[in-house]
């Protein structure tokens, strides 16, 4: 009975590892997320006259603001 505890802790552990990898990944990447769209659109018409810098500044504080957080 105490083998089956030990493995459910030890199951456990892992689980809340993976899930941290996994939180910690979307942290890293899901900062350019948001420009995507943007870059597609740009690249499609050919055409930046929607680019808007003050966007990007707002994506890029926000987003460090969030790891500065975590």
């Amino acid at each position: 009975m105490d083998v089956e505890v030990v493995l459910q802790e030890e199951d456990m552990q892992d689980s809340w590892s993976l899930l941290s990898f996994m939180a910690s990944c979307l942290m890293v990447f899901g900062g350019a997320l948001p420009y995507v769209p943007q870059y597609q659109d740009i690249q499609r018409s050919s055409n930046s006259d929607g680019f808007s810098t003050r966007v990007c500044l707002l994506l890029l504080i926000a987003n460090i603001l969030r790891i500065f957080f975590w």
